[in-house]
């Protein structure tokens, strides 16, 4: 399940189209990722028609603020928070006030952050990929570094690029910077 941006793309257009055709359903599913998807506009608003039609055995959100949308799914299934990173770790408190939440992280080292906010240890899981979609050749040529934030392990990419003067290093600054980060 997940938001949609008030834009005019395709998938906003489709998504608009399956409403008039079904006008009951505020959230359309479709499969184009190969897995069933519930897409629509504020998604806290969605979660019961969600609940009824897909009947999930557990709510797992992944969103930047989760608390919100486990809040609005209620008792009904088990919820979960799935951090990626620590930038928005003040949502742990909202999440602490709802009861029992489960936390998840993907890394250790978010783990450890959300630890020591929340006062316990979320279980780790990595993100689920499919290594061949990512697997380079053996002697690659070129680097890509998106989101130059130090926190995204800038300095690590520098020293990769120093060790290996044969590989071109390509780094791109992320679309977001305060005045502080840009160098």
């Amino acid at each position: 399940m997940c938001d949609l941006l008030h834009d005019r793309s395709l998938l906003g257009l489709g998504n608009r189209l399956a409403r008039i055709v079904n006008p009951r359903e505020r959230f359309p599913v479709d499969h184009g990722l190969g897995y069933p998807v519930y897409r629509g506009w504020a998604t806290e608003d969605g979660a019961q028609e969600v609940l009824a039609r897909f009947k999930p055995d557990v709510v797992i959100a992944q969103s930047a603020r989760p608390a919100p949308l486990l809040q609005s799914f209620g008792n009904a299934v088990p919820r979960m928070a799935y951090f990626h990173e620590v930038e928005h770790l003040g949502e742990l408190a909202a999440l602490s006030s709802m009861g029992d939440i489960g936390l998840l992280a993907n890394s250790g080292f978010t783990a450890q952050r959300m630890t020591e906010q929340a006062g316990r240890m979320p279980a780790v899981i990595v993100p689920l990929i499919e290594p061949r979609f990512y697997m380079a050749p053996h002697r690659p040529r070129n680097v890509l570094f998106v989101n130059t934030r130090p926190r995204k392990g800038l300095e690590i990419a520098f020293r990769l690029a120093e060790m290996r003067p044969d590989v071109q290093f390509d780094f791109v600054k992320p679309w977001i910077l305060t005045p502080e980060e840009i160098s």
